[in-house]
C-alpha cells in the first residue's frame, strides 16, 4: 500500500481525512499525523512516505517550507488550502506538488487527486527500474574497485585502506592521514591513484555506498539513519552521491530490491 501522511493543524479537518475517507478503496494507508511543518519534516524524514497531504498555514513551520526543505525526498505532495492561502499555495508548484485542494475537502477531488499521485509514483518506479537495468555494471563496477588486496602495496597505501575501512562512518578527509603517515597530501594523492586506480575521495564515496548497499539490504534501518551510518554530512548529499553511483534515488533503490 502506499503510505500516507496528513499534516495539517485544524485537529477537526486532520481527523476527518484519516477517519472519514476511505483510504483502503485506493490502496493508500495513513500512517502518521502531524499538526505542523516542524513535526511533519521529522515525519517525512523519518517514515519516507510516498505522499504528504499538507495544510499552508501553520504553526512553527508552514507547509511551504515543509516542503522546500524536504523535495530532496521525492515523495508526491498535495496541498489543501484556504481561500485566502491560494495564490500562497501556488508557489509550492515549484516543489512538484500533484494538486492543490480548497476546503472544505471535496472527498472525490481528493481521491482523484490521490490517484493522479499514485500514478506519478508508478511511472517513477517504471523509470528508475529501467535506470537500474540500463545500469546494471553500476553496482558490480562498485563492488569490483573494492575487491583489494592489501598485498604488494605500500606501507601508506595499506595504512589508508585500512584507516578508511574502520573510520569510514566519520567525516574522512585526507589531511587526516598526512600527519599520521608523515608525508603531504599531494604525495599521498599521487600513490594513491597510482597504487589504486582512483582518487582518494572517490575511493571513500564508493566505499561509503558499498555499506550503504548492505545497510539497505537488510531493511533494519531508516534511510537517513543509512546516510548518517556511512559517513555521509546529510541525506540529501547521501542521496546525490547514491544517484551518482548506482544511477537512481536512495528510496527508489530501497524500494526495488526489498
Amino acid at each position: 500500500m502506499y503510505k500516507v501522511l496528513i499534516v495539517e493543524d485544524e485537529s477537526l479537518i486532520r481527523k476527518a481525512l484519516i477517519y472519514s475517507f476511505n483510504w483502503q478503496s485506493i490502496n493508500c494507508n495513513v500512517i502518521a499525523e502531524a499538526a505542523d511543518g516542524i513535526k511533519g519534516q521529522a515525519l517525512i524524514e523519518e517514515l519516507s512516505p510516498d505522499i504528504v497531504i499538507t495544510d499552508v498555514t501553520m504553526p512553527l513551520k508552514n507547509g511551504i517550507d515543509m516542503l522546500k526543505e524536504t523535495y530532496h525526498l521525492k515523495y508526491k505532495p498535495i496541498i489543501i488550502s484556504g481561500y485566502s492561502e491560494f495564490e500562497y499555495a501556488k508557489e509550492a508548484i515549484k516543489y512538484g506538488i500533484v494538486e492543490y485542494l480548497l476546503k472544505p475537502i471535496d472527498y472525490t477531488e481528493l481521491k482523484h487527486a490521490l490517484k493522479q499521485a499514485i500514478q506519478q509514483i508508478e511511472m517513477q518506479k517504471a523509470y528508475e527500474l529501467q535506470t537500474i537495468k540500463n545500469h546494471q555494471h553500476t553496482t558490480a563496477t562498485v563492488l569490483k574497485k573494492h575487491q583489494i588486496s592489501f598485498d604488494n602495496k605500500s606501507p601508506e597505501i595499506a595504512k589508508t585502506l585500512d584507516y578508511i575501512n574502520q573510520h569510514y562512518n566519520e567525516k574522512i578527509i585526507i589531511e587526516d592521514l598526512t600527519e599520521f603517515l608523515n608525508c603531504s597530501a599531494s604525495f599521498l594523492n599521487y600513490k594513491f591513484k597510482e597504487e589504486i586506480g582512483t582518487t582518494f575521495s572517490d575511493y571513500v564515496n564508493r566505499f561509503r555506498i558499498l555499506k550503504a548497499l548492505e545497510f539497505i539490504k537488510t531493511n533494519e534501518y531508516p534511510l537517513y539513519k543509512i546516510a548518517t551510518m556511512c559517513g555521509f554530512k546529510d541525506y540529501k548529499y547521501f542521496n546525490q552521491v547514491f544517484h551518482k553511483y548506482i544511477g537512481c534515488s536512495v528510496k527508489s533503490f530501497q524500494q526495488l530490491v526489498l
